[in-house]
């Protein structure tokens, strides 16, 4: 929506403001307007706005901080004459409810209503739905209940455009791991081809996956197949611009014909059997099965973000080089964390080879020797520091990128640092390698400080190295 929108990231306004009537007043924000809709005839609501700093990471510079005791009242933009504008659009918003529910939605002026509902608080919340109403000329952000406070960071149409290849790579991976036989996997992934290819068929095909089973699926998994929550993605693919579809579609593809490739024996990355736990066979099918799931993760944001910020020629061509590592240091943190989860599902993406040299212990979840541990997390060490490399070419001028790909880094940097400060306990039932939120909360702190500054880059990764290898001297 932010291309349409006048003052998308509220940069522009004043005062905080105080609206104590019906009908229409001007916000805190420029081309903004608040809109306290009729109650029951004795109550009139109140709407109070104003610009405060963002805190939203990736944000821009400012969000606006909107109250309400009222239903159905709150933000306003019009972009367009009534019964004018595009007959599909897609909005997309950060909201960070403290209190109540919030929704969004675009329509045609007043006939507008709200087309996605939060359902957190407490946290960043991405809310994101095509037109309810055509033609599109107006946005609101609405409180869906009676009375709400809230903030609201805007993104740029980038952040759309991610957003919603992330849930497809999503769907890809619910198939991967539904625990299900190769065939009935092989005609899902088929059957997503073909939406990638023809989305308007979705509403039918995700109405035909509801009636299946998908075992070892989350609840929230589980949804993202059917109608009920999954229309709306392929909704808002089908309005991406075509160049946008066809790069999603080329590495979804990319993924799937890997994933498939692991269902065949013939094919590497290869499996075995040990334990009942099926395995990847040696280190190349380790880094193999990283590139498939995470490496075409990698590339199609980068092509992506290539697009988008027009990058010159020698710049793309940098960051193309090395933009697998991204995907797979990521993945290889998260095959450690994950380790004793994917084990409750017969899976383990350590390599056997290396499982071979200390007897297999880890899937008897028995401690594993010291050595054996740091090899594993130097790993993923090793690949994140690959990565810095591509952190340092993304451009100053492409801060939301830029700032989401070092948050990814400093994040998985905290989870190998508490993963070292607790390694006797690693691979064992004591194993749980999460960060904490106040963890997460300095993380992106600490991405802000580094966001212009590549030596601070450097310096970061090299003292996060340094704590990581000493972790294992100290305990």
């Amino acid at each position: 929506m932010s291309n349409l929108l006048k003052n998308a990231i509220f940069e522009l306004g004043g005062s905080p403001t105080t609206l104590t009537k019906l009908g229409p007043a001007w916000s805190a924000a420029e081309n903004w307007t608040v809109f306290n809709n009729k109650q029951n005839p004795d109550f009139i609501p109140i709407i109070t706005t104003e610009l405060v700093p963002s805190t939203f990471p990736g944000g821009g510079s400012k969000m606006i901080h909107v109250k309400t005791n009222g239903l159905r009242c709150g933000l306003v933009q019009g972009f367009g004459a009534i019964d004018t504008g595009s007959p599909s659009a897609i909005a997309s918003a950060w909201i960070y409810v403290v209190s109540g529910k919030v929704g969004i939605g675009t329509g045609n002026q007043g006939h507008t209503g709200l087309d996605v509902i939060s359902s957190k608080t407490n946290t960043w919340e991405h809310l994101q739905s095509p037109n309810g109403v055509s033609p599109a000329n107006q946005l609101i952000i609405y409180s869906a209940s009676d009375g709400a406070e809230f903030y609201v960071d805007l993104e740029e149409p980038l952040d759309s455009y991610m957003a919603t290849a992330y849930l497809i790579f999503r769907v890809a991976d619910n198939i991967e791991d539904c625990l299900q036989t190769p065939e009935w996997k092989r005609s899902r992934f088929a059957q997503l081809q073909q939406l990638l290819e023809t989305p308007r068929y979705a509403n039918s095909l995700l109405a035909h996956w509801s009636s299946l089973e998908w075992p070892g699926l989350t609840a929230d998994e589980q949804q993202l197949m059917t109608p009920e929550a999954g229309l709306s993605l392929w909704q808002i693919y089908e309005m991406l611009p075509s160049t946008t579809r066809a790069t999603i579609r080329q590495w979804v593809t990319a993924m799937i014909d890997g994933v498939e490739s692991i269902l065949d024996p013939y094919q590497m990355p290869h499996l075995i059997e040990q334990q009942g736990v099926k395995i990847l066979a040696q280190p190349e099918d380790y880094d193999r099965y990283c590139y498939f799931v995470a490496g075409t993760v990698g590339h199609l944001g980068t092509e992506l973000a290539i697009e988008y910020y027009k990058f010159s020629s020698e710049v793309s061509d940098r960051l193309l080089i090395n933009c697998e590592y991204c995907g797979q240091a990521l993945q290889k943190t998260n095959i450690i964390k994950d380790f004793v989860e994917d084990l409750r599902q017969g899976k383990c993406y350590l390599p056997a080879s290396w499982l071979q040299e200390i007897d297999y212990k880890p899937l008897a979840l028995q401690e594993a020797p010291t050595r054996w541990t740091q090899k594993v997390i130097n790993s993923a060490v090793t690949a994140l520091d690959q990565s810095v490399a591509y952190v340092l070419n993304i451009p100053y001028h492409a801060p939301g990128y830029r700032l989401a790909s070092i948050l990814c880094l400093v994040s998985a940097y905290q989870t190998l640092l508490l993963a070292s400060q607790q390694h006797s306990r690693l691979f064992t039932a004591e194993h749980q390698v999460k960060i904490s939120r106040s963890c997460f909360s300095q993380c992106m702190e600490d991405a802000k400080v580094l966001l212009r500054d590549n030596q601070a880059v450097i310096n970061y990764s090299q003292r996060l190295q340094q704590e990581i290898a000493a972790a294992f001297l100290n305990l």
